[in-house]
């Protein structure tokens, strides 16, 4: 699939795997969906990845199935990152201190 315009510099920008120089590696949404489908994949038991990255990977082409940003940004680069696209913190007591553990609790989640 090839994308042009704003098309594909979000894509670059926000998606592609990019590479310690911080340039995009992945040119293409495939080579996105083939890395996301293999990381996902890895939580299965070792003797079923390869069927279940099919299956993922099946699922992402042509954009049928589009996970969170996080996961498309995040999955199979090697780096440590949260899946979640969105978390529910409590309220924060009325206070200078109830709001600064709220600030402390969202720090240590993103």
């Amino acid at each position: 699939m090839e994308l042009t315009g704003i098309r594909k510099t979000v894509f670059l920008d926000r998606y592609a795997r990019k590479g310690p120089d911080g340039k995009p590696v992945e040119s293409s949404p495939e080579e996105m969906w083939d890395r996301v489908a293999r990381a996902i994949a890895e939580v299965e038991e070792p003797g079923k990845r390869e069927e279940w990255e099919r299956k993922f990977r099946k699922a992402l082409d042509g954009f049928k199935f589009v996970p969170g940003g996080r996961i498309l940004a995040g999955a199979g680069t090697g780096h440590k990152v949260t899946y979640y696209n969105c978390y529910v913190i409590p309220s924060p007591e009325d206070s200078r201190r109830g709001i600064m553990e709220n600030v402390s609790l969202m720090v240590e989640i993103m």
